[in-house]
């Protein structure tokens, strides 16, 4: 599944567009037999806005928030990897525009998605 979108956030004077595409899981094998880690691999359009130097993600279990910020380091690259979801439960992003400043945008369109059980 791929979900697309592009929300257009007004921020830092100018238009930004923060709009998130996903991929559903992506199923990772670690040494142990039998067990298997899932994620979900975020990737979204860079924004226009020529004051925008990095991004946060946002997670919430729950469709329109409330969000937590998952990114623990500034993004300025255009994609992110949640390795911490479960099987079995649903995950919806959104992601924010963050100017030289330290201002930040308002969130960009929600993409959810649901981990399928093994």
């Amino acid at each position: 599944m791929k979900f697309a979108s592009c929300a257009h956030v007004f921020a830092f004077g100018g238009m930004a567009c923060v709009g998130l595409f996903g991929q559903d899981v992506t199923p990772l094998k670690d040494d142990k037999p039998n067990t298997q880690q899932n994620s979900v691999n975020l990737e979204w359009t860079a924004s226009t806005s020529p004051d925008v130097f990095s991004y946060n993600i946002f997670r919430s279990q729950v469709s329109g928030g409330p969000y937590n910020q998952v990114n623990e380091r500034v993004r300025t690259e255009t994609t992110f990897t949640d390795h911490y979801v479960v099987a079995g439960d649903t995950y919806c992003y959104v992601a924010t525009a963050v100017d030289t400043s330290g201002d930040q945008s308002a969130y960009s369109n929600e993409s959810c998605v649901a981990i399928a059980q093994p």
